[in-house]
Formats: C-alpha cells, structure tokens, sequence
C-alpha cells in the first residue's frame, strides 16, 4: 500500500514562464505559434486543431491556468513537481503541461 503526496510547489512567475515557455516544447509539429504577453501576464498559442490537423485553433491562457494545468499534470506524471521545484522541466514535461491547459487533456504525444 502507499499514498500519493502532491506537494506544493512555490516558482516565481519569471522562472515559471522561462521553464515553460522556452522548454522548446514550441518545437513539437502541432504548436504554430506562441507568445507571451508579460504587462497581462497571458499566453497567446495557435495548434493544430485536433479534431482536423488542417486547421489551426488560437488560444489564450493566463499564467494562473498554466499553473493548474501544471498541477493537474503533475499528478499523472511521475517527478514533474520535483523537476518544477528544482527548475528543470523539459520540453516534454512543458508541452503537457501546456496542452492540459490549452485542451484539458494530452491530445498530442
């Protein structure tokens, strides 16, 4: 038997958007752009659209819903809040955290 602990992770916002943002999770095929408006503290992205990969999708999400989905993600995703704590996620850890933000789900991967 064993239990599950999901330990607070406390990043600034700086370190939090330089470790997702410019993981290079940006690299994978379905993320046509990306940006990242420091003064609104919102993220601007345009995917593939799952359902048709001919499409494009925009999407914005605040820095407050990066961080849920961090957490959301963090529970499915064995060491993810000790990387997070220790600043050193990478490009696969950040794409799933982005698109759980983005879609609410892995969609691509």
């Amino acid at each position: 038997m064993s239990v599950t602990l999901h330990i607070p992770v406390q990043v600034e916002d700086d370190d939090f958007v330089d470790l997702v943002l410019y993981s290079g999770f940006d690299t994978f095929s379905w993320w046509r752009s990306v940006s990242y408006d420091e003064t609104n503290r919102r993220v601007t992205l345009t995917a593939d659209d799952p359902s048709d990969d001919e499409l494009t999708v925009d999407f914005q999400v605040g820095l407050d819903e990066l961080a849920k989905a961090a957490d959301e993600t963090g529970k499915t995703n064995p060491g993810l809040f000790e990387r997070l704590a220790n600043l050193d996620i990478d490009a696969d850890d950040a794409d799933a955290i982005v698109q759980t933000a983005v879609f609410g789900e892995i969609v691509y991967g």
